[in-house]
């Protein structure tokens, strides 16, 4: 039998012909018949369009893991400075495709003004990290780490820095405040606003929205906000799931345990017995005591207050007195370094300086250990010492020493003036001193007698309180954990030790708090947001500054007992985290959104009903001018009258960041509230909706509690850097609207392509 390639060799030209045209076809038309067919598996279509050009899906996941890679190493470069992740991603941007998308369009806008970013300044950004102890070896092996090439680093840090210095630029036009802005922000922070409020519902509105949505209707307003969580203090609406986290905890009150009722005086005098040095050392008045220098010689002392200080004997070691020549100075001894009482009549009238001229040979050994530190961040004494800051060591090498033969200058009679009597009066033997000591001391009488103080049996009580309640914690500590222990065993064991077994029984938090003097309480499953305003949320962690809300929305392992305290320590908690569900976002045939949706549509338009019947109310109070109490008593409508509030809080200190003012009986005010307020004058009437958007307020102000005239000396008066945060708002709002306006003008869009891709991909992390 011929074989097969006998025919092709007899006929090769025409095979090579025929796959030479079925290549040409395949290359050049079979793409453009799949993409009409449909039949294409894997695509590559375009993520945005601007004016700058257009990236493709792969474009912009090469961008993004370019910008992941870089943030990486910077990361890295700035913790040792105490960074965060969130800081280093708010200078540099994040790596999601809008914040990699917005980076982009800053670069090419940089480029365009004619920015430049040049090796010289790489090279001066990365000095800065020196002072941290990154050398040049530690950032390369960053490099490979991350990049594998220095050149791939160099051009990463050239567009971030771009990116960086352009808003740079843009930020720096922020600082800039008129005095009319100061006085704004000022009055904000500082100026009070009483006010009278009616609340007019928008859920009260939902059964006058006549108009049904259809199917599709709905299916696109869900598609619309599905991503976006249900902020109690947005109007924007949102249906993705929150993550919820549900926390038991123990409370114990310091007040309830350490009460005369609960430690008796026996426990507080044992206690007290057991640690008396202590509280003796914190507790004992410091006693006023003469100094010794001063009773000794109390004539050369005064003399030596009287004396000028260009005139007195140096206190330092360092150099003795010149000479009266004017000659080489010399090393002090015993003879000169004690002080010589002086008077005008006995002093030379001018005493010469001391030249600063060659140390003689023989140093004395204190002299050579005072050479001043290099910088000022060494260790070490310096050689000026002020005498009223000498310390005891200073003190006694500078007293004065009473030599073998006194000096025939220094009197060793007892004053005879009158005015020296005083000091002389303080020379009484040490017996009476001591003995006066104890019996001007209550408290040592006190101690000595009846017991420790009333000031420490507070602190004992206190003290034996905590340890008490500690005792408590840890009891109940170890049952939390023998009972995670047992949950661990059931759930994570092998199918055939859970086999006939029943779950462990939850322990009963009632019945252990009653048993133990203690109270029980728990949140529910609860968003961050709610969290954060819950009892024990807003507590804080043991031995740490961080709100337990935060920590349980964080790293918090489930079942695992930790403690928190209130800020002064009155309240404690033992508490666990006993669930924890991630965000995820539903579908819309799910049980119950169809219905969530649906009332979400229609709070839409019920908002702006409200809106408009707060106006008709506030037309109407208007033509009375009389209070809104007044004026809507008849119509039965709730009027609210606040405590006075600001418009901008800065923390109870005054000096926290800023925050929007809570308002008493007003639901999330938010700024459109705020501002509605501090615009009108004493007895006008406005009206605001709310942040969420969920009520419409008729508002009648009744007065501001700040004078102009007050305002106006705190405005002179005042630093501007202390109410300066009161403009973060405004900078905040100038910044995303200087934002969008970049991608307005370079006519940026997402395709219709990404956001499918992007629902689909989140219906995939979804699990279908």
């Amino acid at each position: 039998m011929a074989s097969p390639f006998k025919v092709f060799r007899k006929n090769q030209k025409l095979w090579i012909v025929g796959l030479i045209m079925v290549a040409m076809f395949g290359f050049v038309f079979l793409p453009t018949i799949l993409d009409t067919m449909g039949g294409r598996t894997t695509t590559n279509p375009v993520a945005f369009t601007s004016r700058y050009g257009d990236l493709t899906e792969y474009e912009l996941q090469n961008l993004q893991e370019r910008q992941r890679r870089i943030l990486g190493i910077l990361i890295d470069l700035y913790r040792p400075l105490g960074y965060s992740e969130e800081n280093v991603e708010g200078i540099f941007g994040g790596s999601t495709p809008e914040e990699v998308a917005a980076s982009w369009l800053l670069a090419h806008r940089a480029r365009e003004m004619g920015m430049v970013v040049g090796d010289d300044m790489i090279k001066e950004f990365l000095n800065q990290f020196a002072a941290a102890g990154i050398d040049v070896q530690s950032l390369k092996m960053l490099i490979r780490r991350s990049l594998r090439s220095e050149r791939t680093f160099m051009e990463l840090m050239r567009e971030v820095l771009l990116v960086r210095l352009y808003k740079n630029y843009f930020e720096c036009s922020l600082d800039a405040v008129t005095p009319a802005q100061r006085w704004d922000y000022l009055c904000r922070v500082k100026q009070q606003a009483e006010i009278e409020a009616a609340p007019i519902y928008a859920a009260d509105f939902l059964g006058r929205i006549e108009e049904e949505p259809t199917e599709e209707e709905l299916r696109k307003f869900f598609d619309e906000h599905k991503d976006k969580l249900p902020l109690p203090y947005s109007a924007e609406p949102g249906f993705k799931r929150p993550q919820l986290v549900e926390l038991e905890y123990f409370k114990a009150e310091i007040d309830k345990f350490d009460s005369p009722e609960a430690i008796s005086d026996e426990e507080v005098l044992k206690w007290y017995l057991a640690n008396k040095e202590k509280y003796d050392r914190e507790h004992q008045p410091p006693a006023v005591e003469t100094p010794k220098a001063a009773v000794e010689t109390p004539k050369a002392a005064a003399d030596e207050e009287k004396t000028p200080p260009e005139k007195q004997i140096p206190t330092s070691e360092k150099e003795g007195p010149a000479g009266a020549d004017g000659g080489e100075a010399k090393p002090p001894t015993e003879q000169n370094k004690t002080p010589q009482p002086t008077s005008p009549e006995t002093e030379p009238k001018a005493q010469p300086k001391a030249q600063p001229k060659a140390q003689p040979k023989a140093q004395p050994k204190a002299q050579e250990e005072k050479v001043p530190p290099k910088s000022t961040s060494s260790a070490g004494r310096s050689p000026f010492v002020f005498a009223s800051f000498q310390q005891p060591d200073d003190v006694k090498e500078a007293k004065p020493k009473t030599p073998e033969k006194p000096a025939p200058a220094v009197p060793e009679e007892k004053p005879k003036t009158e005015a020296e009597k005083p000091a002389a009066a303080e020379k009484k033997p040490p017996a009476t001193d001591k003995g006066a000591a104890k019996t001007d001391s209550p408290q040592t009488a006190d101690k000595s007698e009846n017991g420790p103080s009333d000031e420490v049996r507070k602190t004992i009580r206190r003290e034996i309180a905590e340890e008490k309640i500690g005792v408590l914690f840890k009891r109940l500590s170890d049952e939390m954990d023998r009972y995670r222990a047992k949950r661990n065993e059931y759930e994570y064991g092998s199918a055939a030790k859970r086999e006939g077994r029943t779950p462990p029984e939850p322990l009963d938090f009632d019945k252990l708090a009653k048993e133990h003097g203690l109270t029980a309480g728990g949140t529910g499953p609860i968003a961050d947001w709610d969290a954060a305003e819950s009892e024990i949320g807003s507590a804080l962690l043991k031995n740490k500054l961080e709100r337990v809300w935060r920590h349980a929305f964080g790293a918090m392992a489930k079942l695992r007992p930790e403690e928190a305290e209130t800020l002064g320590g009155d309240t404690k908690y033992l508490f666990w985290k006993t669930r924890d569900t991630r965000e995820e976002v539903p579908k819309f045939k799910d049980e119950g959104v169809r219905e969530e949706v649906l009332r979400a549509w229609k709070m839409d338009r019920a908002w702006k009903l409200a809106e408009k019947e707060a106006e008709k109310l506030a037309a109407e109070a208007r033509q009375t001018g009389k209070p809104l109490a007044v004026t809507f008593a008849e119509r039965k409508l709730r009027v609210i009258q606040p405590p006075p509030f600001t418009w901008i809080t800065l923390g109870s200190t005054g000096t926290g960041p800023a925050m929007l003012s809570d308002v008493e009986g007003i639901d999330y005010a938010g700024e459109d509230f705020m501002r509605t307020v501090f615009r009108l004058q004493p007895g006008e009437i406005g009206t605001a909706m709310n942040a969420p958007k969920t009520a419409a307020y008729v508002i009648r102000l009744i007065e501001f509690e700040q004078p102009y005239k007050a305002l106006w000396a705190m405005f002179k008066a005042d630093d501007f850097r202390k109410y300066a945060p009161a403009a973060q708002f405004d900078r905040q709002q100038t910044y995303l609207d200087w934002i969008e306006s970049i991608k307005t003008e370079a006519e940026f869009k997402w395709t219709d392509a990404h956001l499918k891709l992007m629902r689909e991909a989140e219906d995939a992390r979804q699990g279908g």
